[in-house]
C-alpha cells in the first residue's frame, strides 16, 4: 500500500505543471478552435494534456478517499507535508504534544465558526405606524442553521447540460458540524484502538 501511495503522490505533484499548463490553455482558447484550427503538434499536445487532466482528476479523487479512509496514507502525507521523521523517542514526544496542540485549537476555530455562521443578529428600523413606546429600533439575536443551502436556479440557454457539479450542497454550517463531528470521532476512535493495543 505505500509503494501505491507514494507512486499516486509523485504522480500528482509531477504532473500538476502539466495540469495547470491544459487549463490555462483552455482558458485562452476553446477545444472546438483547437481540434479544427490548430496544427498538428498543436492538436496531439492537446490530446495528450487532456487525457493527463482526466487521468490527474481521477487519481485525485481516488487518492482523497484512501486519505480519508486509510490511516497508512494519512500518516504518509502528514509525515511528507509536516516533514515530521520521528526517529527517536523525543520526536515522537514533540510529535504528539504538536498534534495535541493542533487538534485542540483546530476544534476551537471550527467550533467557534460553526455559532458564527448559525448565529443571526439584526438591527432595524421600525416603521412609524408599528412604534410602541418611542421605540423605532428592534433588535433581533438568534440562530438559524440549515443542512442545505438555498438553491440557485439557474437554466442553460441551450439546453444542453446534462450533470453539472459546482459547490457542495450541505451549507456552510453543516460543513463545520460535519467537520466538527468528525473530528472529535476520529481522535476518540483513534485513542480507543492506540489503547488496545497497548
Amino acid at each position: 500500500m505505500n509503494r501505491v501511495n507514494r507512486w499516486l503522490q509523485n504522480y500528482l505533484v509531477f504532473s500538476l505543471p502539466f495540469v495547470v499548463v491544459c487549463a490555462s490553455w483552455g482558458s485562452i482558447q476553446s477545444d472546438r478552435e483547437i481540434l479544427v484550427s490548430g496544427s498538428f503538434l498543436a492538436k496531439a499536445a492537446w490530446e495528450v494534456l487532456s487525457w493527463n487532466l482526466m487521468i490527474w482528476f481521477l487519481l485525485l479523487i481516488v487518492f482523497l478517499i484512501l486519505m480519508v479512509f486509510v490511516p497508512s496514507t494519512r500518516e504518509m502525507v502528514t509525515r511528507r507535508i509536516a516533514n515530521i521523521k520521528e526517529r527517536d523517542e523525543r520526536e515522537i514526544y514533540i510529535t504528539g504534544q504538536a498534534s495535541r496542540v493542533a487538534f485542540t485549537s483546530t476544534l476551537s476555530i471550527l467550533i467557534f465558526l460553526f455559532f458564527i455562521s448559525i448565529f443571526t443578529f439584526n438591527v432595524s428600523k421600525i416603521p412609524p405606524e408599528e412604534v410602541v413606546n418611542n421605540r423605532a429600533k428592534s433588535l433581533s439575536i438568534g440562530f438559524n442553521f440549515k443542512l442545505t443551502d438555498d438553491p440557485k436556479i439557474e437554466k442553460d440557454q441551450a439546453g444542453q447540460v446534462l450533470l453539472e457539479s459546482k459547490n457542495i450542497p450541505l451549507s456552510k454550517s453543516a460543513i463545520l458540524l460535519l467537520l466538527i463531528v468528525w473530528q472529535i470521532s476520529m481522535f476518540g476512535f483513534s485513542a480507543r484502538r492506540i489503547a488496545k493495543e497497548e
